[in-house]
């Protein structure tokens, strides 16, 4: 009987062993230097005190004073490499440092010893005052500069610094610099929105307030000034003949049609500034026993919409029109960074996305401004960013970006919509709402070879079952079948005792290529139909 060897630890923990135990070393460096004191006992110092004040005790004032007397300022240099080799492991697997990369990370912290010492000589350092790249940069350091004078000598260390720093750590500085530089990019920006919007909102609040100013002095002038002398009564005045005061004729209350015939914005509006569109108006009264399809076929009956979520009651939601002209002049404003000039002329708020109509200036071409969606995603605060050039039928240019807050569609009051109830078609799919707040909807029956495709996350299954649920609210067993193919045997299981199922929902690949070529089969059969028939769709055949 062979034994079996002995397990060995797995080797990808040794990284992280080593990265621990080096991170360890480098705190303990750190502590011993801070807490350096020269009346602690050393390598220079003969003294003798009952009390140790260093923080790694005698091994520390001694390891301590090593490192200050050797390197100088370049004793932290000597800490921050080995955090940076702590990282190293960590990040990159290493399981160690090969000997030849300690040599480069060693040749990196002598040359900035030199470098403190060709810079300051002498420095204070931890309580006393000593040589700024100890004695191994005064050495060094002195010898450099008798043969290569201060600007030889600066540059002769630089280079080899830089040079030894790169090839151990494998680090391209000019990464580094491109990861600095779109770091401070983005902080630019993003400062630079913040302070766009603080100074728009302030101006705006400015000139509203002179307005308020202006129209109550207006106010004020067009009272009547009191009599300067009593007026003679006529006491043989009648009634009738006494004038009448002016009547002040009272503002009508602007119905909600023509709230929705006008743009959305204040009375004291400028010209210049864009027009701000409400959204469409959710119908609050309807009654869940009244929204239902009534159809009955075979004694099947459709399902009525009320078994559906309700709809909570539509909240008043207040456009914030101080932010939304705020942020058109913020997107003016990085437009016209990009040199893209031209102004924001209609805003159009909707529960997900707001749409900014710009048009722009004349001989601007409209693929710099398509080019530039990225970019003014960056701008915007990170939001995706879709830009649709032209707008049909206008001079120009919609831009979409994300709302902070976004409202939920619920799908009832999509389906409970006259626009889907009173469709033609029986393969009509409840889809959404657009950016209005109107819902959508599309005919399968148009498109009969669909794909639903995007990312995690993206929404692909509530897409699905809305298509689903669309067909059955309006479609009895005998219109329309399903075969439905779920691998996953999560995203459609909850439609297996459904009548309009053509056979179970199939789970298991084979059965899966079975129900596909059936269905291969059934579409040429019906193909060869209609050729019989000399007729285009369904539709027609079925006339």
């Amino acid at each position: 009987m062979v034994k079996k060897a002995p397990e060995q630890p797995t080797r990808g923990y040794l990284h992280e062993i080593f990265g621990i135990l080096t991170l360890m070393l480098a705190l303990f460096t750190v502590l011993c230097l801070l807490s350096y004191s020269p009346l602690d006992p050393s390598f220079n110092s003969s003294a003798d005190s009952l009390e140790i004040q260093n923080y790694g005790g005698m091994v520390g004032a001694y390891f301590a004073d090593f490192l200050i007397s050797s390197l100088g300022l370049a004793s932290l240099v000597f800490a921050g490499v080995l955090i940076l080799i702590s990282y190293l492991c960590f990040t990159k697997k290493r399981e160690r440092i090969h000997p030849s990369e300690a040599i480069l990370f060693g040749i990196t912290i002598v040359m900035a010893a030199i470098l403190f010492q060709l810079k300051w000589k002498n420095i204070w350092l931890f309580g006393p005052t000593t040589l700024a790249g100890g004695v191994v940069g005064a050495i060094i350091g002195e010898q450099l500069r008798r043969y290569l004078s201060d600007w030889g000598s600066y540059l002769f260390v630089l280079s080899i610094g830089i040079i030894t720093f790169i090839w151990a750590t494998k680090i391209s500085i000019v990464e580094v610099a491109i990861q600095v530089r779109k770091f401070i990019q983005s902080l630019y920006q993003h400062v630079r929105s913040l302070l766009t919007i603080y100074f728009a909102r302030r101006e705006k609040l400015k000139e509203k307030k002179q307005e308020e100013l202006r129209v109550a002095k207006k106010k004020e002038a067009a009272q009547p000034l009191p009599p300067l002398s009593k007026p003679r009564i006529n006491v043989h005045r009648t009634l009738e003949e006494t004038p009448e005061l002016p009547k002040i004729p009272t503002p009508k209350a602007e119905t909600p049609a023509a709230r929705m015939a006008t743009p959305y914005s204040s009375n004291l509006k400028n010209d210049n500034e864009p027009k701000i569109y409400q959204r469409a108006t959710k119908n609050e009264n309807k009654k869940d026993d009244q929204m239902s399809i009534q159809k009955l076929s075979d004694g099947y009956e459709l399902p009525p919409i009320a078994l559906l979520d309700s709809v909570p009651p539509a909240s008043n939601h207040v456009i914030d029109e101080e932010n939304l002209k705020a942020s058109s002049i913020l997107l003016e404003s990085k437009l016209r960074d990009y040199g893209v000039e031209g102004r924001v002329t209609e805003i159009h708020p909707g529960p997900v996305v707001t749409m900014y109509e710009f048009e722009p200036a004349a001989g601007v071409k409209v693929n710099k401004i398509t080019n530039l969606a990225d970019d003014l995603s960056l701008s915007m605060g990170g939001r995706p960013v879709r830009i649709v050039a032209p707008l049909p039928g206008k001079p120009a240019v919609g831009i979409e970006i994300p709302n902070h807050e976004r409202e939920t569609v619920y799908y009832k009051e999509i389906v409970a919509d006259p626009r889907f109830q009173k469709a033609e078609s029986k393969l009509t799919l409840a889809l959404g709402k657009n950016i209005e707040g109107i819902p959508v909807l599309a005919d399968l029956g148009k498109m009969p070879h669909l794909l639903v495709a995007g990312a995690t996350g993206a929404g692909k299954s509530v897409g699905l079952n809305s298509f689903i649920l669309s067909l059955l609210l309006r479609n009895t067993p005998e219109e329309v079948r399903f075969i439905f193919i779920d691998p996953k045997m999560l995203e459609l299981s909850t439609y297996a005792n459904i009548p309009h199922l053509l056979l179970p929902v199939v789970t298991q690949p084979k059965k899966a290529s079975l129900a596909l070529r059936w269905a291969v089969a059934e579409m040429e059969r019906r193909y060869r139909l209609l050729s019989d028939g000399q007729v285009r769709n369904i539709a027609s055949y079925n006339k």
